[in-house]
């Protein structure tokens, strides 16, 4: 069975430019572990709640600090 590995670079022309933006800003461990959500979630489910995602990521370094 073969799977199919989905990347932020895949999806990011579908995104509004503010996300585009901060698809481009993650820093490499945060791009890693946003990849691996985008392919729990879905495609469709990501781009569509990539606000709340963005979200999740502010709140995780304002309560751990950044990575």
């Amino acid at each position: 069975m073969t799977t199919f590995w989905i990347t932020l670079a895949m999806i990011r022309p579908l995104l509004p430019p503010v996300a585009q933006q901060w698809i481009d800003d993650l820093p490499p461990t945060y791009r890693q572990s946003t990849e691996y959500l985008l392919n729990l979630v879905g495609a469709d489910n990501f781009i569509e709640h990539w606000l709340q995602h963005h979200a999740d990521w502010i709140r995780f370094e304002n309560d751990h600090g950044p990575l």
